[in-house]
């Protein structure tokens, strides 16, 4: 009896789990944003941008082919032809192109990007206290950020844009790599020095 308990528990765990449309009952192991059977708007669940577009868990990704899917779905789900639609479709609709516009930018950008991958690998990400361990690159940082504000011309401007852009490109080769390979804390440290210099070239070009 005792095992049986168990068992249905376990079940009942389970099933939890997995996604069941509110409208015909059907279910799916995987998330999908219409019902198989019904075709229903589906009720929306906290899943990662990389899952929302069906991408495989890599900093690499092809953002032509993520821009034309991103079109596709807000093409499907987009609130307005939702609007005769049952309140249950509507309503599921609107949050559905929010996530989506969320996920969509949080990718396409390279630093967000990889602060989402890195929650997905368990690296706990604080925006709010990321830092620097090593203060030879804090230091690096400093000295770009003081030569950013003695910028005379227009012409030494653009020397500068390009020097950063270089460092960016460099670094962001390096952030594939330390992913490719699982170096987490490596992987940190490269974003939190491209978000960095990232806020150096937005205030240059203000």
């Amino acid at each position: 009896m005792w095992l049986w308990r168990v068992i249905s528990r376990i079940k009942n765990i389970m099933d939890l789990n997995v996604p069941k449309c509110w409208n015909c009952g059907f279910t799916d192991k995987n998330f999908n944003f219409f019902c198989l059977r019904c075709f229903k708007v589906q009720k929306p669940i906290e899943i990662d941008p990389f899952k929302i577009f069906g991408l495989d868990y890599d900093f690499i990704i092809n953002t032509e082919k993520l821009e034309i899917y991103y079109y596709e779905l807000q093409n499907k789900l987009h609130p307005d032809k939702y609007i005769n639609a049952t309140n249950e479709e509507s309503y599921f609709s609107q949050i559905h192109s929010s996530n989506i516009n969320i996920a969509y930018e949080k990718l396409i950008n390279p630093i967000s990007r990889a602060n989402e991958l890195l929650k997905v690998f368990g690296f706990l990400v604080d925006n709010e206290r990321n830092s620097f361990t090593d203060t030879k690159i804090l230091g690096e940082i400093m000295e770009l950020q003081e030569e950013s504000e003695n910028l005379n011309t227009i012409n030494d401007k653009k020397l500068f844009l390009n020097k950063i852009e270089n460092k960016i490109k460099v670094l962001v080769k390096n952030l594939e790599n330390s992913f490719k390979f699982k170096k987490l804390s490596l992987a940190n440290e490269l974003n939190v020095e491209i978000s960095y210099l990232e806020k150096i070239k937005k205030n240059i070009n203000q």
